[in-house]
């Protein structure tokens, strides 16, 4: 994440999730406030390596849930077009 533009936003966009996970190559800190402020229950993790699909890898790796869904955290896309489930 390089700028945080759209995150915070994105975030607070969400629909109830079991997990968040964002994943940051940028100052840990800054980003982990950042993040706390729109949704205190995500994780903050950093890439083992650069690059966009290492960071898809670790993000993917970090979660425990059945089902992921991957968004860009610069606002280009939209939390409210996940489809809502019913839950067992």
């Amino acid at each position: 994440m390089r700028d945080p533009g759209g995150l915070p936003l994105m975030l607070r966009g969400l629909p109830v999730v079991d997990e968040v996970i964002v994943v940051s190559d940028g100052p840990a800190a800054e980003t982990a406030a950042l993040v706390r402020s729109a949704r205190p229950d995500a994780l903050v993790i950093r890439p083992g390596r650069t690059g966009s699909g290492n960071a898809l890898a670790s993000g993917v790796a970090a979660s425990s849930g059945d089902v992921v869904v991957t968004l860009n955290g610069d606002g280009s896309t939209d939390p409210g077009e996940i489809p809502a489930t019913s839950r067992p």
